[in-house]
């Protein structure tokens, strides 16, 4: 310390034996006693008769900042989480005593932080909600963000609580009049709340589109709300519809060959398979014509000759949109068979590539192209984040805000992707990576990866993360929000 420091406090050693003086505001006596601090949480301090010292509510009061401490002049650094005011009275007065000879020192709790939660999805007025500190549950979560929309599905709700999995949420459960296991929420928990069925129904249909279906939804449903099959003007009777050639695209671009003669024939069979929200229907056409569905400008049935190519299919349709994924069109034969073809050299450069032969029933599909993760947990912005070429898993955690210091655990990250029907987890040490030890590029990130940062000494295990993700039937519904 210097002289010149020293000397700046001498009038203080002749000064009275230490008083603590606490200070709060009405009606926070007793509770303000025995609350535990916590980060965001505003302080008033007043070092008496050393203004340069004092941090008021009128001027520049203190905020315990996210990793839980404040800084303070002369004492330095200050680990206020979890303790209570009169404890950091009491250490303010011992790091001052450094400087100062029985410091006199007054604390006052002036706010405590803004505790809030997010409730996002399919309620009319999604957003951030303040919860004060009384304790709320998810039905009252809803209530403050105008309720639910007509579209919500009472099934297909998650709650996300930093340092913990994601929880599914049974809505008609917790919007009982009076539910048996309500859930209460906590600050900075995140709620999204899907959307019902919406199933699309493509092709030999009287009124193609998409349509809202109640959960639990089937195959002879879907066909009910699209008005049924074209029937042949000529034969009176379900012509015009190839009725074995019918498939489901689910939303993962898994494609299932269904039987719509064996539903209309018994609706009670195996054929008439449950209905998934982000499933496309697709009823061919048993004539001469193939359908064209996804990322196109046009989506519909053409007719083709012998001698039309995949290429010249696409272009009738009005070429690609700007988000079409060329690389993985998919061309699904009335067989059943799919082909993956890469059109990407052909449409764009012009240059030979797999180009191949459509032929009649056939469908192309043309994907959108996602390039998406999701990160949730520890971070300061938890969310869904666009990826480009090359991005590792540092750099999206620095879009989504980094990890919180001390409270978060970045040895133990959890980088999950989902192939095929598997879940690959591995475990990611930050700090290596921060620190050159580990190369960042061996952690690409890829479309539809999930990144979690769990909480500090937390006891989550890759085979809990596997079998979240698998029990979700895949990630794509987070990335479609």
């Amino acid at each position: 310390m210097s002289k010149q420091t020293s000397g700046r406090f001498s009038s203080f050693v002749r000064a009275p034996s230490c008083v603590v003086f606490l200070i709060l505001l009405p009606g926070w006596a007793c509770a303000a006693e025995s609350y535990p601090l916590q980060p965001e949480d505003m302080l008033q301090i007043t070092v008496w008769g050393h203004p340069e010292l004092s941090f008021e509510s009128s001027k520049n009061p203190i905020a315990i900042r996210p990793d839980g401490a404040f800084s303070f002049p002369i004492v330095g650094e200050i680990r206020a989480e979890g303790k209570t005011i009169e404890q950091i009275t009491d250490e303010l007065i011992e790091g001052l005593k450094v400087e100062l000879k029985n410091p006199k020192v007054s604390v006052n709790l002036l706010r405590q932080r803004p505790n809030q939660v997010y409730v996002l999805g399919e309620v009319s007025k999604p957003g951030a909600y303040s919860i004060g500190n009384e304790p709320l549950d998810i039905k009252q979560a809803i209530a403050l963000s105008g309720g639910l929309t007509r579209m919500a599905s009472l099934r297909g709700a998650t709650l996300f609580r930093p340092g913990e999995l994601p929880q599914p949420i049974d809505l008609r459960a917790q919007l009982a009049a009076a539910p048996t296991e309500p859930i209460y929420l906590q600050h900075n928990d995140t709620i999204i709340i899907r959307e019902k069925n919406l199933v699309s129904v493509v092709g030999m249909v009287n009124r193609p589109g998409t349509y809202q279906l109640e959960d639990g939804a089937r195959l002879a449903d879907a066909l009910a709300a699209a008005g049924g099959l074209v029937i042949a003007p000529d034969e009176g009777k379900l012509g015009a519809a190839d009725q074995d050639g019918a498939f489901i695209i689910s939303q993962d671009g898994t494609v299932s060959p269904v039987s719509i003669r064996s539903v209309l024939h018994d609706a009670s069979s195996e054929a008439n398979v449950p209905i998934s929200s982000g499933d496309t229907v697709v009823v061919p056409e048993a004539r001469n014509q193939v359908a064209v569905l996804g990322e196109v400008r046009a989506e519909g049935s053409y007719g083709v000759t012998p001698s039309d190519r995949l290429s010249g299919v696409i272009a009738l349709a009005g070429g690609p949109t700007d988000e079409a994924d060329l690389c993985i069109i998919k061309l699904i034969h009335p067989t059943g068979q799919i082909d993956t073809v890469n059109l990407e050299p052909v449409i764009k450069y012009g240059e030979p590539g797999q180009d191949m032969l459509v032929n009649p029933g056939d469908t192309v599909v043309v994907p959108e192209r996602k390039n998406r993760v999701a990160v949730f947990g520890l971070v300061n912005r938890p969310g869904v984040y666009k990826i480009e070429d090359g991005d590792t898993i540092l750099d999206i955690l620095g879009r989504a805000g980094g990890y919180i210091p001390r409270r978060s655990d970045p040895e133990r990250v959890i980088l999950a992707r989902q192939v095929g029907d598997e879940v690959e987890a591995e475990r990611v040490n930050i700090r290596r990576l921060l620190s050159g030890k580990e190369a960042a590029t061996d952690y690409l990130v890829t479309n539809g990866d999930l990144i979690f940062v769990p909480r500090s000494k937390s006891a989550i295990r890759l085979s809990d993360v596997t079998g979240f993700v698998a029990s979700l039937g895949g990630l794509f519904w987070i990335f479609n929000y």
